[in-house]
């Protein structure tokens, strides 16, 4: 539930009671065994109920009922990469939620998420994870555990305690385990199921109760480095991705050396990049994107050039005239050069030259422009040298 060694199982998995009923339970079993012809072999269950009102277990002294000890191997497979003594933090019997709160000495652990009440739903998918003692019985030991599919087909109360009743089938030795939806987040631990009912019929403690557990210690359920580097690499294995994938793979390991399943599926992503190589950035919405992009650029350097090309024809086109206008207007009368006015001292003067500190007008259009521009930034005529719209933006 949390990276920092907080682990969580089915209170009755802890509970000393639960442990008197297990050894009473092996002891009516080889009591029939060694005497099949008694009458308790033909009903083992009145032999175990029994044996609940009339015996008592001992511990190490008389007065001393039998000492729960809780032993964590962590690993995957066959591996056994670590076995570690758990501390037992608080727990709620079986009649009262059936949560229990350990605590093992160790760092960076693969964790899970807790989701909510209101999250889980009639119909809601999911699997049911376990160590079924039948399966172990038939089998070479493995850490490897396994996943009973089902959904939730309701919330319901025992004795006022909430509980999920799912139709993944659970048996014995699935006790504690985790039930978790599609999307890895636990909605609950399995608990019970009823003796009596040979159809997958089974329920699980909501992880309401373990919440308030890790609440009143002041643990926060939440996902470690390790965890988010790993579900980081699971995304990018999974798209092809396959470098980085291994990249954060390798983050994970270097933080949990033990990540149960991770060198396997390290492994699988170097045998696939070097089958298929990583996935093409140019794939898919990402090849569409840079395919509009060059479209647009395309469409935009067409639109420049036309422009440009269009002022070039229209300079090409235009006549340059061989005479300068007169800024200040003047009107020939007859064949003479007569000049009426204030202006006749002007007549037959030739043309001003503007200094660099003059401003400087477009003689097609009247717009200014810096001196050192070939074409108006205007209407686009080329501006023709010493020529000036000066007398149009003359103050009255």
């Amino acid at each position: 539930m949390n990276p920092d060694g907080w682990l969580a199982t089915a209170g009755h998995c802890v509970d000393p009671q639960s442990a008197r009923d297990l050894i009473f339970e092996h002891a009516a079993s080889d009591y029939v065994r060694q005497f099949p012809d008694s009458p308790e072999a033909l009903n083992p269950v009145g032999a175990v109920q029994w044996l609940r009102k009339n015996a008592r277990v001992e511990g190490e002294t008389a007065e001393q009922g039998p000492e729960v000890s809780i032993t964590v191997l962590y690993g995957s497979g066959a591996k056994v990469a670590a076995t570690m003594n758990a501390d037992v933090v608080d727990f709620r019997p079986i009649d009262k939620g059936d949560v229990a709160l350990l605590r093992v000495d160790r760092r960076n652990m693969p964790s899970s998420e807790l989701t909510t009440d209101a999250d889980v739903s009639i119909g809601t998918r999911i699997l049911a994870v376990g160590y079924p003692k039948s399966t172990q019985d038939i089998t070479d030991p493995s850490l490897d555990p396994t996943y009973k599919s089902g959904t939730v087909s309701k919330k319901s109360l025992r004795q006022t305690i909430p509980e999920y009743e799912i139709d993944a089938p659970i048996s014995d030795g699935m006790s504690g385990g985790p039930t978790i939806e599609l999307n890895g987040k636990v909605i609950g631990l399995n608990s019970f199921r009823p003796a009596s009912e040979s159809q997958p019929f089974n329920f699980v403690a909501p992880v309401a109760g373990l919440a308030a557990l890790l609440a009143a210690k002041g643990v926060v359920p939440t996902l470690g480095p390790a965890d988010l580097s790993y579900r980081k690499g699971l995304d990018l294995y999974y798209s092809g991705h396959y470098t980085a994938a291994i990249k954060e793979f390798d983050t994970a390991l270097s933080l949990s050396p033990d990540f149960p399943g991770l060198v396997d599926l390290r492994t699988s992503a170097v045998n696939l990049r070097q089958q298929y190589g990583d996935v093409s950035v140019l794939r898919g919405s990402n090849l569409m994107w840079y395919i509009g992009l060059v479209v647009v650029l395309a469409v935009g350097g067409g639109v420049t050039f036309t422009v440009l090309r269009s002022r070039r024809q229209r300079s090409a086109v235009s006549p340059v005239p061989d005479f300068q206008p007169i800024p200040h207007g003047w009107s020939p009368v007859g064949g003479g050069t007569e000049v009426a006015g204030e202006h006749a001292a002007d007549a037959g003067a030739p043309a001003e030259h503007l200094t660099a500190g003059e401003p400087h007008f477009c003689a097609n259009c009247g717009a200014q422009h810096h001196r050192t521009e070939k074409f108006c930034p205007n209407c686009g005529e080329p501006i023709v040298i010493d020529a000036s719209a000066h007398g149009k933006h003359e103050k009255p």
